[in-house]
């Protein structure tokens, strides 16, 4: 093998076994993080949901927030147990192709979602587990983080 043939070679693999897989690490990563915080999974709780308003205002986007909708509209009348009137799924990353130096922002403009965060209100409805626990869905998904990343990389092929 010529030294041309090693470095194209040499080059291909770190193009596409490191730097690719490293990529598809990010892109997983952070589409848990953003399942984590909205809709919930093993890394966080997801967001309270009463009318389902706060999950479906959130946004996914790459390197420039994309603002949602600021505040719910009214319903006379609702009670707690009632169940959601908005949609609640969520996109996460999917079709956000990120590359290493990308931003992922993850977004709502409802107003009220810093008082569920850091307000200490108590959920009122979800799985029966989290009904009566605070609120928090974006402190606890930051402090699990470097599990995220560890989760991501096993399921790109790094580690065992």
């Amino acid at each position: 093998m010529s030294i041309l043939e090693f470095s194209r070679e040499l080059r291909d693999f770190i193009r596409e076994d490191v730097h690719g897989a490293g990529e598809r690490t990010l892109e997983t990563a952070a589409g848990l993080a953003a399942e984590a915080v909205v809709v919930g999974n093993t890394f966080g709780p997801g967001a309270p949901v009463d009318t389902g308003f706060l999950r479906a205002s959130f946004r996914v986007s790459k390197n420039q927030p994309d603002d949602g909708p600021s505040t719910p509209p009214e319903l006379p009348g609702r009670q707690a147990g009632d169940p959601p009137v908005f949609d609640t799924r969520l996109s996460a990353t999917r079709g956000v192709r990120l590359r290493f130096g990308d931003l992922l922002y993850v977004t709502t403009m409802a107003e009220y979602a810093i008082y569920l965060e850091e307000g200490g209100m108590l959920r009122r409805n979800g799985p029966p587990e989290l009904v009566g626990t605070p609120t928090p869905f974006v402190a606890p998904v930051e402090a699990r983080w470097p599990a995220i990343v560890e989760t991501a990389a096993r399921q790109n092929g790094f580690g065992s």
